[in-house]
């Protein structure tokens, strides 16, 4: 008996081959394709957020940017420590730095801190946050009455009613009895007086040392045990500029408010009460576009071939907002 042999030519096997192939690839350049397409939905979600985070952490501090409670006068005990709250701004181009936040420190902001062209804004007011105090004793630099849970020695400190405030650094803790002690003048406060954290904050974009990359910072005063001291902290990754202009109003009644830079010429920092913020945030990672991207900062279209684009392959865009500060009226 004769069987019949049976398989598969050698002109079969290449033809399946090259059809194996062509499927491989498609499967293969469609799982590229969507890992890329993951890559960048991504960046650009964290960049939005990145932008975000940096614009209402800005608003949050300018908005207090003055606040001394519902006084206009206040006493600075810590003169020669701290500049006076004024109106509770201070604006700064690069080539005015440097920056002062504590007298005699050598941590002020410098050139050497800060990105090439990066703005800066001290602010300074008493924070939102408020303890209510009962009553002052008269004459004495004790305060009671008072819940001290967060409060430590050497804490920077905002007391204030209606006609006097003071600025002074607390010298002792009774927490038990509600009992604070300070450096002040004693005076006897009365109705509605109220206790706060002092904050005097400075923001500027700066590289961070980890990631070499440039990020919104913040410099801020901290008070431990006695000691005064400036801190530098890393707020949000991805933020390569900052530019701010400062609404004054030029009136004096609110109707009429020019929005300036730093340096502008006559420019009186007590009538601003309005900042409005242009930030330009990146991607943290590169190499997310085929090659170098445009980018729109302050309407103006920054190419390739535009002397200050970075020459990268990350992906930008611009943030901005009007900030109006709560210790100046607003007529809309």
């Amino acid at each position: 008996m004769r069987f019949r042999e049976c398989g598969l030519s050698l002109i079969e096997l290449l033809i399946a081959l090259v059809i194996s192939t062509l499927l491989m690839t498609g499967v293969i350049t469609l799982f590229v394709s969507s890992k890329q397409s993951y890559r960048i939905q991504d960046a650009l979600a964290r960049l939005q957020e990145n932008g975000r985070t940096a614009l209402a952490l800005l608003s949050q501090d300018i908005r207090i940017a003055g606040n001394r409670g519902c006084s206009s006068r206040t006493n600075n005990h810590l003169a020669n420590t701290l500049p006076d709250i004024g109106g509770g701004l201070n604006g700064y181009e690069y080539e005015t730095l440097p920056a002062i936040l504590l007298y005699n420190s050598n941590n002020n902001l410098t050139q050497s801190d800060a990105v090439i062209n990066s703005d800066v804004i001290l602010i300074k007011g008493s924070a939102s946050e408020t303890i209510r105090v009962i009553t002052s004793t008269p004459s004495s630099t004790k305060i009671s009455n008072v819940d001290a849970a967060t409060i430590e020695r050497g804490d920077i400190m905002l007391i204030s009613d209606c006609s006097n405030a003071e600025i002074f650094s607390v010298s002792a803790v009774n927490r038990r009895n509600g009992i604070i002690s300070h450096d002040g003048e004693g005076n006897n406060y009365s109705g509605h007086t109220t206790l706060s954290a002092l904050k005097y904050l400075l923001y500027f974009v700066g590289i961070d040392n980890a990631t070499t990359l440039p990020n919104l910072k913040r410099k801020r005063i901290t008070e431990r045990a006695g000691r005064t001291s400036i801190t530098t902290e890393s707020m949000v990754e991805g933020v390569e500029r900052l530019e701010i202009l400062y609404g004054e109003d030029i009136s004096g009644n609110n109707t009429l408010i020019r929005f300036v830079s730093a340096d502008a010429a006559e420019l009186n920092m007590e009538q601003v009460n309005s900042v409005r913020i242009h930030l330009l945030a990146a991607t943290l990672e590169d190499n997310l576009a085929p090659k170098p991207q445009p980018f729109y900062f302050k309407n103006q279209l920054i190419t390739p071939a535009t002397a200050g684009h970075p020459g990268d392959r990350r992906l930008r865009r611009e943030f901005t907002t009007t900030i109006h500060l709560r210790s100046k009226r607003l007529i809309i």
